[in-house]
């Protein structure tokens, strides 16, 4: 069981409280800086009998948490929205003692969701070659969604969340230059982030799971050959 750990962007610590319940976490410190969410964060844990377990602070952890004594860093699909991911994995390595566990499991790709070409044909293509009734708009049914896979503009998604995949393509090299020691195993996501996230509600899983095999498959080799979204990391310090 880890003593004590930290997870920055917690959200309502949803993540966070499975590994407090399973007996892996005896105390998370939980940096939030969403007060609506803290509030729901702190009102779940406790009815879950977990709230003298799970922390919440309403801070920048990066300023305000300076322990040295923690003995696990979870980064789980928040360090995309960090705006200097160099900085954040800075503060991780100085926060955990001798023998804590950096822990990642997060979106690695391009910042702002600006897509590779090649990620964008391989989406594409993968989303041409299906029938008809799985481009259907799920709250609208008499609407096709595109075939064609295309980056967002930068302004809408800075309008809707400035803090959006703001410097995560530049995690990974920060990663191997603040964790040369880390274990990456790169997890995907050109097939089924960019080219089935809207479409997966109308695939039938029992029906269609050799189709979605094989998207995984293809998702595999892409991200043997660099092409991945997401990926996770473990390293020791």
């Amino acid at each position: 069981m880890f003593r004590k750990a930290v997870s920055v962007g917690c959200g309502t610590g949803v993540k966070e409280a499975g590994l407090v319940a399973a007996g892996i976490v005896a105390e998370f410190h939980l940096y939030e800086i969403s007060a609506e969410r803290i509030r729901q964060g702190r009102q779940q844990a406790e009815a879950k009998g977990l709230a003298n377990r799970m922390l919440f602070h309403e801070a920048d952890a990066f300023a305000q948490c300076l322990d040295v004594d923690f003995d696990l860093v979870y980064w789980n699909n928040s360090l995309h929205h960090m705006p200097d991911v160099n900085l954040a994995l800075d503060w991780s390595r100085g926060r955990l003692q001798e023998g804590g566990l950096f822990a990642m499991d997060d979106f690695v790709g391009p910042s702002r969701f600006q897509w590779s070409e090649r990620s964008l044909r391989y989406a594409t293509d993968f989303r041409n070659a299906l029938p008809p009734e799985y481009l259907r708009h799920p709250t609208d049914p008499q609407r096709a969604l595109s075939r064609e896979v295309r980056r967002p503009s930068v302004e809408k998604l800075m309008a809707i969340d400035p803090s959006e995949a703001a410097d995560s393509d530049r995690i990974l090299a920060a990663l191997q230059r603040v964790f040369p020691e880390a274990e990456t195993c790169m997890t995907g996501g050109v097939i089924y982030h960019l080219g089935l996230n809207d479409v997966l509600a109308n695939i039938d899983e029992d029906k269609e799971a050799s189709l979605l095999h094989t998207a995984l498959l293809l998702d595999k080799a892409l991200a043997e050959q660099g092409e991945t979204h997401y990926a996770v990391a473990l390293a020791t310090v």
